[in-house]
């Protein structure tokens, strides 16, 4: 009796820890069908990303724990499960803390890197862990970063130049051809300087200000630096722009005349 209530208590603890994990994988693809579904825009959806990450490494704490008192000798790979829960486990707090804002701020390359390398370990110890229950989430996910990917860089590639602002650590990027609001934003890429960095930047210019838009770049960090350097050794070239978005847009309707 007592063994058949550990079981159901850890195979519970395991599913229930599956649900968080399951809603930061929905909340951080970019085109979610929460979006769809509920009109909630990535940049909200963002905060729930985070919070559901919480929730899910310490629902993963508990189920370990619950997982390592029972001690189940009567399965023949529960000391695997342990291995690959507590790699998995190990992981998604790598994942938490490479995330914090000191090093997501100061230090975007080692993020980045950081984010990529325990994510892919996370999944691989996860598939042999037998955590059925995300592969849904996870799937849309990645099928959301590959369509993104393939889209930006071979059907909507841009051109556009670097102006450093004399007298300021500001970079001006104008790119020709982009449709937008006012209030709007972009993922921006240029792969001159980092082919996987995308960063969140707000338009600077106005849709009726004509086709050129405009983006006012502060470079701060690693890849910021990297920007001003391109746009100081090379500011006459036309340089290659990966834009995804446009995202989000005014609480008001600033288009009206009313």
């Amino acid at each position: 009796m007592a063994l058949s209530i550990c079981k159901w208590d850890t195979h519970t603890s395991g599913v229930l820890a599956e649900i968080p994990l399951m809603a930061a994988f929905a909340t951080a693809a970019r085109n979610s069908p929460l979006s769809f579904l509920f009109g909630i825009p990535f940049e909200r959806r963002i905060a729930y990303h985070k919070r559901a990450a919480i929730m899910a490494n310490n629902s993963a704490i508990l189920h370990g724990v619950i997982a390592f008192v029972s001690r189940d000798a009567t399965r023949s790979d529960h000391h695997a499960r342990l291995v690959t829960g507590l790699c998995a486990g190990v992981c998604s707090v790598m994942l938490i803390l490479s995330s914090l804002p000191p090093i997501r701020r100061r230090a975007y390359d080692l993020f980045l890197s950081a984010q990529w390398v325990f994510f892919t370990l996370y999944l691989v110890f996860l598939v042999l862990h037998h955590a059925k229950g995300i592969f849904i989430s996870i799937a849309l996910f990645l099928i959301d970063i590959t369509i993104r990917k393939v889209y930006t860089s071979m059907f909507q590639p841009k051109e556009g130049t670097l102006t450093h602002i004399i007298g300021t650590n500001i970079v001006e990027v104008s790119v020709e051809g982009v449709r937008y609001r006012a209030g709007q934003y972009v993922f921006l890429s240029i792969p001159e300087i980092g082919s996987f960095q995308w960063h969140p930047i707000s338009f600077s210019s106005a849709p009726c200000e004509g086709p050129v838009a405009k983006f006012h770049i502060r470079c701060a960090g690693d890849w910021g630096q990297r920007l001003m350097s391109l746009a100081l050794q090379k500011p006459d070239e036309k340089h290659k722009i990966l834009l995804d978005g446009a995202y989000g847009c005014t609480s008001i309707d600033i288009d009206s005349e009313k």
